[in-house]
């Protein structure tokens, strides 16, 4: 479409922001190796562009009747992955949740993650229910739940770096 540039830049950008914050997280190993992951899969997203022209058919309608468009390795490749992207986001959030009950430093962000993912929870049922009220269907609507977890992921991941701690105790103030 028109926004492919925009969307490629904001991928390569979401991917290069992840990958310094899994540089960030080096210390705590299976964190890191999490967010090194979700850094891949948005770089991932951006070299497997989707394979959307009208905004109404993706990977999913593939092979039926009303599919106006062919079906492309890469929009094969995109459509699952843009899903998959937010995984190792989840498994990181849970981790520092664990960890927050054996550190007290983690706490805050443990707090956040739950925030995060009470507000993502309103989003996703907030865009259910804006879907059904204006009758969109197909890619519109994964579109609009991956949004809906987009922002409240992005705050965690901030308000993670924020209370990320330096080798001799004190906070690292990022922003």
């Amino acid at each position: 479409t028109e926004y492919a540039a925009l969307m490629l830049t904001c991928f390569v950008l979401l991917a290069l922001g992840t990958g310094a914050t899994a540089v960030v997280l080096r210390p705590l190993r299976r964190e890191a190796i999490l967010t090194a992951i979700a850094a891949t899969a948005l770089f991932l997203l951006a070299v497997f562009p989707t394979d959307l022209a009208d905004l109404s058919a993706d990977a999913v309608t593939c092979g039926t009747p009303g599919r106006i468009e062919p079906c492309t390795l890469a929009g094969r490749v995109h459509n699952p992955l843009s899903t998959f992207v937010f995984l190792p986001v989840v498994l990181v959030a849970s981790s520092v949740c664990v960890r927050s009950r054996r550190e007290p430093r983690w706490r805050a962000p443990a707090w956040l993650a739950l925030f995060c993912g009470g507000l993502s929870v309103c989003a996703i049922i907030f865009a259910g229910v804006y879907q059904r009220q204006t009758g969109w269907h197909g890619r519109r609507w994964t579109g609009l739940m991956q949004r809906s977890l987009v922002f409240p992921a992005l705050l965690w991941t901030a308000g993670l770096l924020v209370v990320v701690k330096s080798r001799n105790g004190q906070e690292v103030r990022v922003l």
